[in-house]
């Protein structure tokens, strides 16, 4: 996804390509600062970061930065929130597939098969991490990760940098913006013709399946099964979104999903589990769970299904608009 305007300015960090759009040259330098402190701080890829710090420290208290207390707090919250949908504590598993260093290192060397251990999860035995909203929300509160366990912040940590870097310029005076953290999005304010946004297409970067014009501001997310995806030595395919019923890559309807909300770690997390569990289970449980959300899914046929509530937006593309019960 891509918002149309001549600011547009793009940088590398946490593995993917952030965009800003509207910001003037220091709001530039403030975004490129951010996520490389946020890479420093969450990345599962980094060994120097801090979550590879906390990844490592097995079983023993830890103490997080307040950026990294933060995600952790929302990861907690979504976790529960979601049923354990979107579940954060499967990063010894997404490493036991294979997915263990950044993507572009990844691709040439499959991974040996692999079956996970409930050990590495805590599903089904006892909970993975001594980690409570109360550990979380006190200053000087500790986590403590059961044996085996890993946190993987991916997804989530994008959202929620992008949303905290677009509260923070709103409050230092830009009052229309943009910031694209791989596809998680965070808009404010409202050019004058609205936000022109793309859904991109599955199988190809460099186009569109749908178009919209958003009068308003918003927290959108992509989740794709279509990218990030190797083969293990078994020549098994996989892709890096769990389903934590299964402990294996979700093998939904779904190919893509992106969801509007009111901001862009909701977005980010909501768009994850809608792809997970499908269009009939999935579209009628975010509904439910999100009444302020909105989606458009994308079939493994590159059919295109999206929320009535999003209907008025697209300018171009074929779409069925329905809301499956």
């Amino acid at each position: 996804m891509a918002a149309a305007d001549r600011s547009r300015h793009t940088f590398e960090a946490m593995n993917t390509t952030i965009a800003t759009a509207g910001l003037g040259a220091s709001g530039r330098e403030l975004a490129e600062a951010w996520f490389a402190d946020a890479e420093r701080n969450l990345s599962r890829f980094r060994p120097d970061s801090e979550l590879s710090a906390l990844n490592r420290s097995a079983g023993a208290a830890f103490r997080p930065s307040p950026p990294l207390r933060q995600v952790l707090l929302k990861a907690h919250r979504y976790h529960l929130e979601t049923d354990g949908v979107f579940n954060p504590f499967l990063g010894a598993v997404l490493s036991g597939y294979g997915y263990a260093e950044s993507f572009e290192r990844l691709a040439d060397r499959p991974a040996a098969p692999y079956r996970p251990r409930r050990a590495e999860t805590g599903v089904g035995t006892a909970p993975p991490v001594s980690m409570t909203l109360a550990d979380l929300e006190a200053p000087d509160g500790g986590v403590s990760l059961s044996p085996g366990v890993a946190i993987d912040l991916g997804g989530i940590a994008k959202g929620w940098s992008a949303a905290r870097l677009a509260a923070r310029l709103q409050a230092e005076g830009v009052p229309t913006g943009a910031v694209d953290a791989g596809g998680d999005m965070a808009l404010w304010g409202a050019p004058p013709n609205g936000w022109e946004i793309g859904i991109a297409h599955p199988y190809d970067a460099e186009a569109d399946l749908v178009a919209l014009r958003l009068p308003f501001a918003a927290g959108i997310a992509t989740s794709s099964a279509a990218k990030r995806r190797w083969r293990d030595a078994g020549g098994r395919e996989l892709h890096h979104l769990l389903d934590p019923s299964t402990l294996t890559p979700a093998r939904s309807d779904l190919l893509q999903a992106t969801v509007f909300a009111p901001d862009a770690t909701a977005a980010e997390v909501y768009a994850k589990c809608l792809l997970i569990l499908g269009s009939r289970k999935g579209i009628p449980w975010l509904k439910r769970k999100r009444p302020d959300c909105a989606y458009i899914a994308v079939g493994r046929d590159l059919s295109v299904l999206a929320d009535p509530a999003v209907s008025a937006c697209v300018i171009e593309g074929r779409v069925s608009y329905a809301t499956l019960e």
